[in-house]
């Protein structure tokens, strides 16, 4: 199922919490509001749809108030390739298989060369 996984950074004990708002840009498949503590960087929504955009916004509150916030546009997309599949796909390099994920490691010796 489509996910969106967020990372932010902030200076230890700026926020007293943050608030993720997710719409997509339609404002008609999906919304939500998510409140998390303001030591918490990252957040996984799952449960959206495939091939679809949202609009991301951050809000952090200080002192309750909210603060300006940022924003930033997330798409989801598909995948047809099981653990397996990817994992062979993926011969040159480490690939760790734990059930349904995959953790990879790359480093690239010279990043511009990557897509070369």
């Amino acid at each position: 199922m489509p996910r969106v996984n967020l990372a932010w950074s902030a200076p230890d004990e700026a926020f007293d919490s943050f608030l993720v708002e997710l719409t997509s840009p339609s404002g008609v498949t999906h919304s939500q509001n998510l409140t998390l503590s303001g030591d918490a960087f990252s957040l996984g929504i799952s449960g959206l749809n495939p091939n679809n955009s949202y609009l991301v916004g951050l809000y952090g509150m200080y002192q309750g108030s909210f603060l300006e916030p940022v924003y930033s546009e997330a798409t989801t997309g598909t995948c047809n390739l099981s653990v397996a599949d990817f994992c062979q796909k993926l011969t040159p390099f480490p690939c760790l298989s734990h059930g349904d994920s995959v953790t990879i490691s790359f480093h690239p010796i010279n990043p511009h060369s990557v897509c070369n």
